[in-house]
């Protein structure tokens, strides 16, 4: 495990993850599809508001617990 914890702390990870969401709608968007811009605003936006609503959670949470 200790290998591992250098890779884990390492900011490019952090920002490797927030990524991984982005594949799918790039892959949506490289299709050729006409509608491709309209069927990637939606996900795009859910996961932005997802990911804010995590994000203000986090200082409640920590004040909780």
């Amino acid at each position: 495990m200790s290998t591992l914890k250098p890779i884990w702390d390492h900011p490019y990870t952090f920002w490797a993850l927030l990524s991984l969401p982005a594949i799918p709608m790039l892959l949506e968007l490289t299709s050729g599809d006409p509608d491709a811009v309209e069927n990637v605003l939606h996900p795009s936006g859910e996961f932005a508001v997802r990911f804010m609503i995590i994000t203000i959670m986090i200082t409640p949470l920590m004040m909780l617990f």
